[in-house]
Order: C-alpha cells, then sequence, then structure tokens
C-alpha cells in the first residue's frame, strides 16, 4: 500500500483573526464569517442581518476584540441571524452603556433570552438605547411582564418594535407606557391583542398625554380585537385622539371593527386636528383624504347565508367580503367599482364563491388568494403622513372689474 500523501501545513491566520479562529476550533465549528464580519461592520455600526450565525459562531465572533470591536460598537443589527437565549446572554456580555440601537428580530430568544435582556436593562446598563426590535421572537405574557419592567430603566428609548408575537395582555405595556415620557414609536402589528386588551393598552396611552408624553406613532394593524370586547377598545382609542396632541400616525388594519366601533373611533376623531395619517382598511368604515370617516353597516347574505356564518366571521372591512358584498348586492363582480376592484382579477374565484354562496356552502378562497388580492387595497392610502401629502393654498386672483 503506498503511503499517505503528506498533509499540507496550515495556512497563518490573517492579523486580528487569529482569536476568532481558535474560539471556532473550541467548539468545532468553521471560521467562515470573517469577510462577511468585515463588511457588515461599518464604523460604529455591526450589521450581521440575515447571516444566520447561531450561538457558537456568535459567540466565536464576540471573542475577537480586533473583529469585533464590541467596546466601539453601539448599533447592532442582528435581524435573523438564528440565535437563542445561549447567544443572547453572549451578547449582553459585551454590550457597552453607548448603546443605541439593537435589532434582534426574527430570533427565538425565549424565555431565557428575555430574562438575559430584561437583566441587562433593568440593571440601568443600557441608558442610552434609542432603538429596540424584538419582532418575532416569540414574547409572550410572562415575558412582556419582565420586559415592560425593564424598559423604564432606558429613559431614552423611543422606538420599540414588538410585531410578530404572541402578546395577549396591553396592560403592561400601557403601565410602561404611561410612565415612559421619550417613547415615540410603538409598534404591535399581527399580534393576539382582544378588545379589552387594546382598551388597557391605550389607556397607558392617554395617561402618557396627559403626563406630556411623545407617543406620535402606533401600529396595531392585524390582531382582530373586533371579534372580542370591541367596543372597550374602540372607546379608549376615541378617549385618546380627543385629548392626544403628539399622536401623529395611527395604523388600526384589518382589525374586524364594526361599525360601532368605527363610529366610536370617530367620535374622537370630531375634534381631532393633530393626526395627519389613520389607516382603517379591514374595518366596517371607509376615509377620505379630508379624514372624513364614514362607518359601513356590516354586510349579510340573502338566504340562509349570513355573514356571521362564512368562515372566519367575515366582516364587511375584512378583503375577503369584498366579493361576497358584490353577490349578495346582485350586482356582478365585472363593473370597475373602486370596491369590487378586487375580484375584477380573479374571475374563476369570483364563478366560485357565486356557486357557493347559492348552495350554502364554504366560499372557497386561500390565505394566498386574500394576502395576493389585499395589496391593491392598501395601494388606495388616504394617510397624509406615508403619502407624503402637504396642505397647498391656492389663491386665484380674478381680473379687475369682476365681482370678488
Amino acid at each position: 500500500a503506498s503511503a499517505l500523501p503528506p498533509t499540507p501545513p496550515l495556512q497563518q491566520a490573517r492579523p486580528g483573526c487569529s482569536v476568532y479562529e481558535q474560539a471556532c476550533r473550541k467548539r468545532s465549528i468553521l471560521p467562515k464569517f470573517i469577510r462577511a464580519v468585515h463588511e457588515g461592520c461599518l464604523g460604529r455600526e455591526l450589521d450581521l442581518t440575515g447571516l444566520s450565525l447561531g450561538d457558537l459562531q456568535l459567540e466565536a465572533l464576540l471573542c475577537d476584540a480586533a473583529l469585533v470591536p464590541a467596546e466601539k460598537v453601539n448599533r447592532w443589527r442582528l435581524r435573523d441571524t438564528r440565535i437563542s437565549a445561549q447567544g443572547v446572554g453572549a451578547l449582553m456580555g459585551v454590550l457597552n452603556w453607548e448603546t443605541e440601537l439593537l435589532n434582534l428580530a426574527r430570533n427565538d430568544i425565549g424565555l431565557k433570552g428575555m430574562r438575559c435582556l430584561a437583566g441587562r436593562m433593568g440593571e440601568g446598563r443600557l441608558p442610552r438605547l434609542r432603538s429596540l426590535d424584538l419582532s418575532s421572537t416569540g414574547i409572550n405574557c410572562t415575558t412582556l411582564v419582565l420586559l415592560s419592567k425593564a424598559l423604564l430603566q432606558c429613559p431614552f428609548l423611543l422606538r420599540l418594535d414588538l410585531n410578530h408575537n404572541g402578546i395577549q395582555d396591553g396592560e403592561p405595556l400601557g403601565e410602561m407606557v404611561a410612565e415612559h415620557t421619550h417613547l415615540s414609536r410603538l409598534s404591535l402589528n399581527n399580534n393576539y391583542l382582544s378588545g379589552r386588551a387594546v382598551g388597557a393598552f391605550f389607556e397607558g396611552v392617554l395617561q402618557n398625554a396627559r403626563n406630556g408624553g411623545q407617543i406620535s406613532d402606533i401600529g396595531i394593524a392585524w390582531n382582530g380585537f373586533g371579534k372580542s370586547n370591541a367596543l372597550a377598545g374602540a372607546e379608549a382609542i376615541a378617549a385618546v385622539l380627543a385629548e392626544s396632541v403628539t399622536l401623529y400616525h395611527l395604523d388600526l388594519s384589518y382589525n374586524s371593527l364594526d361599525s360601532d366601533g368605527c363610529a366610536a373611533i370617530g367620535t374622537g376623531l370630531r375634534d381631532n386636528h393633530h393626526l395627519y395619517g389613520l389607516h382603517l382598511v379591514g374595518n366596517s368604515a371607509t376615509m377620505d383624504a379630508d379624514g372624513f370617516l364614514q362607518p359601513l353597516q356590516d354586510a349579510g347574505l340573502p338566504g340562509q347565508v349570513q355573514a356571521g356564518a362564512l368562515p372566519g366571521q367575515l366582516l364587511s372591512g375584512d378583503p375577503r367580503m369584498f366579493s361576497v358584498n358584490c353577490l349578495a348586492s346582485g350586482k356582478t363582480a365585472h363593473k370597475p367599482t373602486p370596491q369590487r376592484s378586487l375580484t375584477r382579477r380573479n374571475n374563476d374565484s369570483v364563478t366560485s364563491l357565486a356557486t357557493a354562496c347559492s348552495s350554502g356552502s364554504e366560499v372557497p378562497l386561500s390565505e394566498n388568494d386574500i394576502l395576493r388580492e389585499r395589496d391593491d387595497l392598501e395601494q388606495a392610502s388616504t394617510c397624509w403622513a406615508c403619502e407624503g401629502w402637504t396642505r397647498v393654498e391656492l389663491e386665484w386672483q380674478g381680473a379687475r372689474g369682476e365681482p370678488q
């Protein structure tokens, strides 16, 4: 048998990377993120978004102060890096007091990871944190309580994103918002807030406004609180709209609010001259560019099929309901009216929908159909803030001698 060829000598690591390579050897992983970290480290910002590092790679990178100068970095963008509680614990150990931005979105950090983060903030070791993104991190009622208390130790926090979590209780956030004087933007889209939870949250927002707070942008779209104690939530929102002079933008899209809830919100808008953007698509109301809100009646179908019998208990604000309204009114779906524009592109779906309605069977619309057809509706926004509209005065001077 021939002898094996000699093993080629290992290449010497480049200066500044040897510590990372040694840390990788100890963890039995490949040192494959050197170039990505060099490209993502820009001054005082480290952007590793979407690199799928994992806990062990993050730990190895943080061991190398030359590769990741944690003492200088104050903006950490770690969205979708596949880290868990172990990685969060390693990160909390190197964060400096000057940290301003922390993005941990789309990482399953769990209860243990949230305790590490809350402990760091609760000790007052992140006093200059201005932006925190914890979207899609698995926050539930237990972790929300820990987080809400710890956030009060971040007095300069301006933006908080908690989208796509399992938040069901609005009271802890309401209590935090009531006492936080600098927080200006809070996003709670795609959670599970009921009408009662929304009411508790907006009670805190109202207290914030009375205490001279700075809340200006709130998003609670896709929570569906219109299906449970909707009026309580709507009345709390109306109270904020009636008193707040700082709330600039409010997103209530796709919450299945009925006409009574929308009418309650309209009452709060009656004397409001500070709100520049309001999103109400997906609820039983329409809003024009001048800010006039018009509640709609809950949609129903003739005969045995009623709105309450449809899948998901659809209301007239639900994007799936526009095809149903068209059929219920006895008109065809091919007329290019604004409310029926959703049905023009899918005549087969409309035909099958009509057959289903006449036979009393379920409406054959998939979730993909709903999401695809939702975009047309959202393009027609009347939000002054999102569309960048500004008020323009037009002055017309008539010719001499003409009556004014």
